[in-house]
């Protein structure tokens, strides 16, 4: 069975994406709220949900 994940890795390229990732396994197995997300990475609140979105559809 081939596994192929370049779509996954496209989206850690992002470096903000890539934070967010890393936070989240951080917090891991406890859940994070997006605002607690944009403040940590000093982002917007719609920016952590876009970048929340792309990593959960990845």
């Amino acid at each position: 069975m081939e596994i192929t994940i370049p779509k996954q890795l496209a989206a850690l390229s992002h470096p903000k994406q890539l934070e967010l990732f890393r936070l989240l396994v951080r917090h891991y197995p406890n859940a994070v709220a997006a605002g607690q997300i944009a403040k940590a990475l000093s982002l917007r609140a719609n920016t952590a949900t876009v970048c929340l979105t792309t990593l959960k559809q990845e």
